[in-house]
């Protein structure tokens, strides 16, 4: 089943799931906070001028991606998600333990100049599929007005009966807030029954650790079906 569940992931995270043209992987219908920074890494200042050249490209990047969503939806991203997104490629997110099963969505800096408009656009690709797969039902748009998945993790069950699933939950964020218009990053997620319900984090800080302790759970849990299966 790991072996099915990282699959999902990967692809997930790679392409998008095509929600727009019916594939769904839940079966979902289509349809100021206190200010806390985002780390550099120790010594950027003083790194060489490829780092430099680096650094713009992704600057770049993330201002294309901003740019062709504020086309698509209307909202630009809040302002703590643009920061994220400059200073977590999925790298250092892998250092912190956090690409399987719960992975952040980000992206790895281009190569070079040429690449920037690809990298951008399978990015806004995958966002709008997304879009596209968030739950319509009126509790749902009542809670999230435009939507913007940032997150996903895989999710297995095991029933009484020996029966096993898997789906995924995804997590959003609200280009245009309107029940938390004081914390911009409010963060939600769909669960594998569409519910959608909001989560006790309001900036990309505090995402990240509650992801590495989501994540950390999770593992425990397979863990644990695989023991009771060795019984």
């Amino acid at each position: 089943m790991k072996t099915r569940l990282l699959y999902t992931l990967n692809l997930f995270a790679c392409t998008g799931i095509g929600a727009c043209n019916g594939m769904n992987m839940n079966r979902m219908d289509n349809k100021k906070p206190v200010k806390q920074e985002i780390k550099k890494e120790p010594g950027e200042s003083s790194k060489s001028g490829k780092v430099s050249s680096e650094r713009q490209i992704r600057v770049n990047v993330v201002g294309q991606i901003n740019n062709k969503i504020k086309i698509e939806l209307g909202y630009e991203f809040p302002d703590g998600y643009k920061s994220f997104l400059l200073e977590y490629d999925p790298s250092r997110l892998e250092s912190l333990g956090l690409g399987y099963p719960f992975r952040i969505f980000s992206f790895e800096t281009p190569q070079s100049e040429e690449m920037i408009q690809p990298v951008a656009q399978r990015e806004v690709d995958r966002y709008m599929d997304m879009y596209c797969s968030f739950p319509r039902s009126s509790d749902a748009i009542e809670q999230v007005n435009v939507p913007l998945c940032i997150a996903a993790h895989s999710e297995a069950h095991n029933y009484k009966d020996g029966d096993e699933d898997e789906a995924m939950v995804y997590y959003y964020i609200d280009l245009q807030p309107t029940q938390h218009k004081e914390r911009p990053l409010k963060i939600y997620r769909v669960l594998r029954n569409n519910t959608v319900e909001s989560i006790r984090t309001s900036n990309m800080v505090d995402f990240i650790e509650y992801c590495k302790r989501e994540n950390k759970g999770i593992k425990e849990s397979e863990e644990d079906m695989v023991r009771r299966k060795k019984k």
